[in-house]
């Protein structure tokens, strides 16, 4: 009875500690995701910003528009590649995550399965 109730007590502990480090990686991966969403923003209204500005520049200086047109598509080109790179980034963060949390899990399972075979 007491073996029992030694091995209710480790099943529960080993299933707290298994729902406790899930429950910090889903905060880390909201706080990361909140992250990439400021990130993305800030990128996006960089770009607006110096559109803007470069409309202004050409107007001032009178620029051609074929010269116009090649700045605004230099400019979309080069926020694209930011934005394909900062995804990027935010894929492989997800991918380390996951495979962190994976093996937290993993030793967590060897560490139970220690603990019944010890008791």
């Amino acid at each position: 009875n007491s073996y029992v109730s030694r091995k209710m007590v480790f099943a529960k502990a080993a299933q707290a500690a298994t729902s406790d480090c899930r429950k910090q990686f889903t905060r880390v991966r909201e706080f990361f995701q909140n992250l990439q969403k400021a990130r993305q923003t800030k990128l996006r209204n960089q770009f607006h910003r110096s559109l803007k500005l470069q409309t202004i520049f050409h107007r001032l200086r009178r620029l051609d528009s074929r010269v116009m047109a090649l700045e605004q598509n230099t400019a979309s080109r080069i926020y694209r590649k930011k934005e394909s790179d900062l995804n990027e980034i935010n894929m492989v963060q997800n991918l380390e995550e996951a495979v962190y949390l994976e093996a937290i899990i993993d030793l967590l399972d060897k560490v139970q399965e220690a603990k019944e075979k010890a008791v």
